[in-house]
């Protein structure tokens, strides 16, 4: 593959990337299959209570809305619920690591919003 090919290769796809229209958030968007988790135990791997939340006896649901591009790759976050801004930081935090197959729709790969939970209440 020469350079002139390379680079054109890059920037189609950076094009299409950032050429996306992405749905609002609060836009229902009808789909075939939702978006399914690639790497979820790696993930759930990673979390590990804030320990100022224990300290402070704060638990609780935490509820992020996630924007899932066409390639499901996470592009936006919102939460919708949480019991306190610590919580809401540490998840926004992990969320960004998550890998998912994209929404499918008609047999092509669309972006969608689905809500992520965080449930914690201490056992």
């Amino acid at each position: 593959m020469t350079i002139k090919t390379f680079i054109f290769l890059l920037f189609f796809q950076l094009s299409n990337i950032f050429a996306q229209n992405y749905p609002n958030i609060n836009d229902f968007i009808e789909v075939d299959k939702n978006p399914i988790p690639i790497n979820l135990d790696k993930i759930k791997n990673k979390i590990i209570y804030p320990k100022e939340l224990k300290e402070m006896g704060i638990y609780g649901k935490c509820v992020i809305r996630v924007l899932v591009d066409s390639l499901g790759n996470i592009v936006d976050c919102k939460t919708i619920r949480s019991p306190h801004p610590i919580m809401t930081n540490y998840y926004e935090s992990i969320l960004f690591d998550l890998k998912l197959q994209p929404a499918m729709k008609n047999g092509k790969a669309i972006a969608c919003w689905v809500n992520v939970p965080f449930d914690y209440h201490p056992r």
